[in-house]
């Protein structure tokens, strides 16, 4: 028997997920795979459920949920936390504040928005490397700096 639980289907369960493979309750018990060693009822030792169509049960895995998901919570974070509040965890705890310039022609929303849709770009991390002012592109494109909070009390 194999690592993967697939391969340890007892074939006279007849177990299988909407997709036609083999699920977790077909697994024969006391069979270790992954370091879980499984009992009759498609539990783990410890008596958690195991979700069917996980990535380690059936080999697949939803690759476009999985981007939208980290999207939505990077947009969120971001957006949420600089908007309302001009900081976010890392910024709150090295007191660091974002600043919106206040002659720039945008408005505060969309110099966050433009902000965090540049820091997906690979070479933000070192762009400040290519600029006269050591800024990073987030802070170019969106007019906005990061300046310790006390000096912007």
């Amino acid at each position: 028997m194999g690592n993967n639980p697939a391969s340890n289907v007892d074939p006279s369960s007849g177990c299988t997920n909407k997709k036609g493979e083999d699920c977790v309750k077909g697994v024969l018990p006391g069979t270790v795979t992954d370091g879980i060693k499984w009992n009759h009822d498609g539990s783990d030792w410890l008596g958690a459920p195991i979700q069917q169509d996980a990535i380690f049960i059936t080999g697949n895995s939803s690759n476009s949920s999985s981007l939208l998901n980290y999207f939505i919570s990077y947009f969120s974070y971001f957006i949420l936390c600089e908007y309302f509040f001009l900081v976010t965890i890392g910024k709150k705890l090295f007191k660091f504040k974002v600043i919106v310039n206040k002659s720039s022609s945008l408005n505060m929303f969309i110099a966050i928005f433009i902000r965090t849709i540049i820091r997906l770009f690979p070479f933000n991390p070192i762009s400040f490397l290519f600029t006269k002012e050591k800024m990073f592109w987030h802070e170019i494109f969106s007019d906005t700096k990061l300046l310790p909070s006390r000096s912007t009390e």
